[in-house]
């Protein structure tokens, strides 16, 4: 009773009281660009040729943004996997940067090797863009390693009001 005189004292009669309020979340990315897709410019190369993924928005963007993406490696020699040995370079935001610059954190490219050996690339897009794109140069070591594959993946993004969604699948479009 004593806590009800209290709440009496500091709230009127006609306001909600602490223990009947309510929680809400306001969504800042209801209205900002959608990623529709991260897609490839190829599905199949060869050692020593390139490939580019584009990132396209329903809309130009407001706000500046940086794209994080992940290049999944394989540790050492497998016949299926890419490691970092595959990628002679990668091209990100008009700057090109070596996997050995990469590897010993030099890169001008914002790119690194994480904790877990994946290779990370963080793209900058502009105000005004709805699409920015990034390229992996592979290396041709002349080794028959039969086919190996390449995952990336977008794995964050900052800025630019960009409402993630669920990236739509390229056979969908």
């Amino acid at each position: 009773e004593a806590s009800d005189a209290i709440s009496k004292a500091h709230y009127p009669d006609g306001f909600v009281q602490p223990k009947d309020s309510q929680t809400m979340t306001i969504d800042d990315y209801i209205n900002g660009p959608k990623i529709l897709a991260v897609t490839p410019s190829t599905t199949s190369i060869n050692e020593g040729q390139s490939v580019s993924y584009a990132l396209t928005l329903d809309k130009a963007l407001e706000q500046k943004a940086t794209l994080t993406f992940k290049v999944d490696l394989y540790d050492g020699d497998t016949k299926d996997g890419f490691t970092a040995k595959d990628i002679e370079s990668i091209f990100v935001n008009g700057k090109n940067g070596t996997i050995a610059q990469i590897l010993a954190g030099d890169a001008s490219p914002k790119a690194y090797i994480d904790a877990n050996g994946d290779l990370i690339i963080n793209m900058y897009m502009a105000t005004g863009l709805s699409k920015e794109s990034f390229s992996i140069k592979t290396f041709n070591d002349v080794i028959s390693e039969g086919k190996e594959t390449l995952k990336v993946s977008l794995i964050d993004t900052k800025g630019g009001e960009l409402n993630t969604g669920k990236l739509s699948d390229p056979k969908d479009r």
